[in-house]
């Protein structure tokens, strides 16, 4: 199962009578011949994030970001790595099938990818685009290994946002360490207050194309904590009734209870695969 910390706070578009532009596939698509420019070992030695790269067709390469979780099964994370993502960072052709898709480390390395498991009822651009693989690696790496939230609900992280929780992210697609400083921001700032986008919270983070799979983080005693999966960008004129400067907020699936409840039962169907394939 997913070990867990608790956090203590410290001190799909929509038209209405304003505009809400979001844009839910922070994934970007590349030539492939251009592809050797997007995978240079990148400057951190620690892995914040992987990048996940697909077969979109024959000519061309999705890329986005997954992040490797902390988990506490039978196998063990010196055997299997678990790495949550957003569904959308597949290929639309052949979801699902781990032939068409890598993971690709921050040193350069690559990994096949064994299992991946999808939210229930994914959808692109909901609440449910989020997905979890597993990928296997010839010796233990430096990765920075994410706790998630324990009992935090919807509400939980609202209130994270009203104070503007400070958060983490990576500076850019190309570095993977998170030195990014930036806040939570409430709903309603982006117009994001509505029943569609509940299980996302904007936050203040620059986020580039391909970057839609990273963690938003926080540091506890040392220890790295996810707090959610970065979606991609929302464009808002503001806050509903008030004076405010247009601008792009980037927003994140928050990892709630629920979807912590799903992780955990993806991750021991996986587990029993990884087992009887033996």
């Amino acid at each position: 199962m997913i070990l867990s910390c608790i956090i203590r706070m410290v001190d799909s578009a929509v038209l209405c009578c304003f505009v809400v532009l979001s844009f839910a596939n922070a994934s970007t698509v590349i030539d492939r011949t251009s592809l050797s420019a997007q995978t240079i070992p990148l400057v951190s030695t620690k892995n914040d994030s992987v990048q996940l790269q697909c077969v979109h067709d024959e000519n061309r390469i999705k890329i986005s970001r997954a992040f490797v979780l902390q988990v506490s099964t039978p196998n063990g994370h010196n055997k299997y790595e678990y790495a949550l993502t957003t569904g959308h960072g597949f290929s639309d052709i052949g979801v699902g099938n781990t032939h068409t898709c890598k993971i690709v480390s921050a040193g350069g390395a690559v990994h096949d990818i064994l299992s991946i498991r999808f939210a229930k009822n994914y959808k692109v651009g909901t609440p449910s685009d989020w997905a979890i693989l597993v990928f296997k690696t010839k010796r233990k790496k430096n990765y920075i290994r994410y706790l998630l939230p324990q009992s935090e609900d919807l509400l939980r992280f609202d209130d994270m946002a009203e104070v503007f929780m400070p958060v983490k992210f990576s500076e850019a697609r190309g570095i993977s360490h998170n030195t990014q400083s930036c806040t939570l921001v409430p709903r309603r700032k982006a117009n994001m207050g509505f029943p569609i986008h509940s299980g996302f919270i904007p936050h203040t983070c620059r986020a580039v194309s391909g970057q839609s799979g990273s963690p938003v983080t926080v540091q506890s005693s040392g220890v790295a904590i996810a707090l959610g999966i970065n979606i991609g960008n929302v464009f808002s004129f503001g806050e509903f009734g008030k004076k405010e400067r247009p601008r792009f907020y980037g927003y994140m699936r928050v990892i709630d209870t629920e979807m912590v409840r799903e992780l955990n039962g993806h991750i021991t169907n996986i587990e029993s695969e990884l087992h009887f394939k033996k």
